[in-house]
């Protein structure tokens, strides 16, 4: 086929159903074999990352929607954001797990359907990871992210007020995110990948 449009389509559905027929792999192979299949299916362009899959860096930042849609209860579009932290794991903030959280990247990824990936434009990342990592273990509160001025860390975090203390660490200001949405609209940040 000489039409690279063609030909790009093609490859990308053999990646989508490269992972549809070896899901089972996802689930019985290493954390790392199962996280690089899956970001097949995220497009991410092939950069190299010491401490974890390829294609992730730390603090990039995914951007989700739930699959039921009755759990789709934020304002918007986009219902969460996480950071990937390095060495395949993600910090999120989490009402039902109690507070800020990490989990495995493979998991993380297989529990959303729909997931964008961001990447900070102006670098920053590891200050991003390090900052978002310092606050796992605190307890959960869901209205963290609506003032203008972040209370302390003690009263609680959601997904929005620590991607915004991760933001602070890496920039210097405060991006004044209230929803999900808000970090899809900044132009501080590329979108690297999409799922689906």
């Amino acid at each position: 086929m000489n039409d690279p449009a063609a030909t790009n389509v093609e490859i990308q559905m053999t990646n989508v159903e490269a992972i549809r027929v070896s899901s089972f792999i996802i689930h019985h192979s290493s954390l790392v074999v199962g996280a690089m299949l899956i970001s097949l299916a995220l497009c991410l362009p092939a950069v190299a990352e010491a401490a974890g899959p390829p294609g992730y860096e730390p603090g990039d930042v995914f951007v989700t929607r739930n699959a039921d849609e009755a759990e789709n209860t934020t304002p918007g579009h986009w219902n969460h954001v996480a950071v990937y932290c390095g060495e395949g794991l993600v910090v999120e903030a989490q009402e039902d797990r109690g507070g800020v959280v990490y989990s495995e990247l493979a998991e993380f990824i297989a529990r959303y359907p729909e997931i964008r990936l961001l990447r900070l434009r102006m670098g920053g990342g590891q200050a991003i990871a390090d900052e978002v990592w310092r606050h796992v273990g605190t307890p959960y509160r869901k209205l963290a992210s609506l003032p203008i001025r972040l209370r302390p860390t003690e009263r609680g975090n959601n997904c929005v007020s620590i991607l915004r203390r991760g933001y602070i660490a890496a920039v210097g200001r405060d991006p004044r995110y209230r929803l999900p949405d808000d970090a899809m609209a900044d132009p501080s940040w590329q979108i690297m990948g999409a799922k689906p």
